[in-house]
């Protein structure tokens, strides 16, 4: 719905942040094969640079991949218990309870280079923001890949009203583990984040 989709530009002019998403009904839903990307799969790892403009607490989403109960099976966006961090979350199975962690550092509004890695097989959690780890769950629900189930209709880009801009996404459902760093200043470089 054209009404809904983020702004590319503004007035005639690009926006220079990326998307920008509105914080009222803006996304960018999957549809499609898109909507098996964590199906069936060990790894769910995402690079983002955003900016948001949240300052509270919220549910706000850069990345949310739901079954079709819309339970998060992969979630990374705003923190619902701390004011300006992030958050990634998630579970392996659609029987399983959401597990979470949030970042230790603000976000602060300024621009971020935010990675979320879910090691399902490995049953671990990583967060980085900025190149650092700042959450991390070495016992993140149980090894083994995620249910083979499909992902639900809302799982998409800048759900659950994403208050911001968003330059980049990058997703990978196999593991980047290793090449994590290179992808940062890879993507730091083309940004000149930190």
């Amino acid at each position: 719905t054209a009404g809904k989709q983020p702004k590319i530009v503004s007035s005639g002019s690009l926006v220079a942040g990326g998307l920008d998403f509105d914080g009222t009904d803006d996304e960018l839903l999957f549809t499609g094969s898109g909507l098996d990307i964590f199906k069936n799969i060990g790894y769910g790892q995402a690079f983002s640079v955003v900016k948001s403009r949240e300052t509270g607490t919220a549910s706000r989403r850069i990345l949310d991949v739901t079954t079709p109960a819309t339970v998060s099976r992969y979630l990374l966006g705003d923190s619902s218990s701390t004011s300006s961090s992030f958050r990634l979350g998630g579970r392996r199975l659609d029987a399983n309870s959401f597990s979470q962690e949030t970042s230790s550092s603000s976000h602060s509004n300024a621009e971020t280079l935010i990675t979320g890695f879910l090691n399902w097989v490995d049953a671990n959690l990583f967060l980085y923001q900025n190149g650092a780890l700042v959450a991390s769950d070495s016992s993140f629900q149980t090894s083994g890949n995620t249910s083979n189930t499909s992902s639900g209709s809302s799982s998409g880009i800048g759900i659950s009203a994403f208050n911001g801009t968003m330059k980049e996404i990058v997703i990978y459902n196999t593991n980047k583990s290793t090449s994590r760093t290179g992808i940062e200043a890879n993507i730091n470089a083309a940004y000149s984040i930190y």
